[in-house]
């Protein structure tokens, strides 16, 4: 602040004596609400600047995309590479286009009656496992971290459940982050890397060049187009995959908790799957979304390399900025109602970026979006259409590595109703 005594931080409050945890999920919404669009806060000690609606952190990132970078992961023990978020010029450009080029809708469309092979095995395995015991707050975040797992591999590396391949890269990337994702890699990740990386070359050596050429095996495609080359891009393609399963596996547990909060909803997809496939599928896909907007999409974190001076408000030299995309998706005039869970919002209308960005903003925005998208969707009907369950311990939210998660004594006592039904 001594550099420009005549600028000021923007509004709010600001305590560096504190490690800055949010003491709860509105407690952002709540001071936006109370200082406005713009404001300052405390985030690990540090003086951290929220922006809330899409205009305002458009126009930031469009100002200032050259004076802030991404936080993201220290890659160093893999060796001299540096995360895609915190690329810049050609290199940020070309990695980029190699994330993007790796993630074909055909991935899904080829696989679907894979895909949801495994996960009705998964679920139907777990329901045997309720059956017997109580399953714990452990045993959910297992069963959700496998089918995320299983998903991603499947989609992006091409390889089927029940093959060597699956369970060798699904038992890798598991023992990256058995219980949650780890921001630091230690040892094991390195290992973990290490063997992901000597499993996919083996892939890509044994797929001829008309395989690789197909659209469905873009992820191998695109890393034997880095192989030789550009180990950046092949690190970053494989380390994407990591952070992926965390969300996707967070968001199935919001899934699952959110649909025993909302059994009415249930039934309503239980009741199209039996009478319209359109209208079981538009009604899964809507589910999603609004789960996304109601409590999975939490913000865009930048550090900012330099001073910035943003609508009046300074931003100083190595403080965080947070775009707030859970607080924008709880505005009341795009959103009526906001804080009620209701996926016909997403039947009724079609929100376009300026109001609706639960993946991020422009170049920003996650390459995986629409994967992601239709990997919950096949979830939401395979489970709502051949199980039922029991929730228990579904309390509060809580605030775990970078996102909001259900409570941790959150669990479900799954039932498989072909089963029960003795079919």
């Amino acid at each position: 602040m001594l550099r420009h005594p005549s600028l000021k931080l923007a509004p709010g409050p600001f305590n560096p004596f504190v490690d800055g945890k949010l003491p709860r999920q509105t407690f952002l919404l709540e001071t936006s609400q109370r200082y406005g669009p713009i404001f300052k806060f405390s985030w690990e000690r540090t003086v951290s600047t929220g922006i809330v609606g899409f205009e305002a952190a458009r126009e930031f990132l469009a100002e200032n995309d050259h004076r802030i970078s991404g936080i993201s992961q220290d890659l160093s023990p893999l060796g001299d590479f540096t995360h895609a978020r915190n690329l810049s010029g050609e290199v940020h450009t070309r990695c980029k286009r190699h994330l993007v080029q790796a993630m074909p809708r055909a991935g899904i469309d080829q696989r679907e009656c894979a895909l949801r092979a495994f996960i009705v095995r998964e679920l139907a395995a777990f329901a045997d496992r309720c059956a017997e015991q109580q399953p714990t707050a452990a045993d959910l975040k297992d069963l959700t971290g496998s089918l995320a797992s299983g998903m991603l591999v499947t989609t992006l590396f091409g390889v089927l459940p029940g093959s060597s391949e699956f369970q060798e890269l699904v038992d890798a990337y598991i023992k990256l982050g058995p219980s949650g994702f780890e921001w630091t890699l230690g040892p094991s990740q390195v290992e973990g890397y290490r063997q992901i990386e000597c499993l996919s070359r083996e892939l890509v050596a044994g797929l001829s060049k008309a395989q690789l050429e197909r659209a469905e095996s873009g992820y191998l495609r695109e890393l034997a187009r880095a192989d030789g080359h550009d180990r950046l891009i092949w690190i970053n393609l494989l380390t994407m995959i990591e952070m992926g399963r965390y969300d996707l596996a967070s968001l199935l547990r919001w899934i699952f908790s959110l649909l025993s909060n909302n059994r009415h909803i249930v039934s309503r997809l239980k009741e199209e799957q039996r009478e319209d496939a359109d209208g079981f599928h538009a009604l899964a896909e809507a589910t999603v979304f609004e789960t996304l907007r109601h409590v999975q999409s939490e913000s865009l974190a930048r550090r900012a390399d330099e001073d910035i001076v943003f609508r009046g408000h300074f931003i100083p030299r190595r403080s965080y900025v947070r775009i707030c995309l859970w607080e924008t998706h709880k505005d009341p005039v795009t959103f009526r109602d906001p804080f009620r869970f209701d996926p016909d919002r997403f039947l009724s209308c079609r929100y376009d970026m300026n109001s609706f960005a639960p993946f991020g903003l422009g170049k920003h925005r996650c390459v995986a979006a629409d994967a992601v998208v239709r990997l919950a969707t096949l979830f939401v009907q395979e489970l709502t259409g051949g199980f039922d369950w029991r929730a228990t311990g579904n309390g509060d939210p809580v605030l775990l590595f970078s996102i909001w998660e259900p409570s941790p004594d959150f669990t479900i006592s799954l039932e498989n109703q072909k089963t029960a039904c003795g079919v």
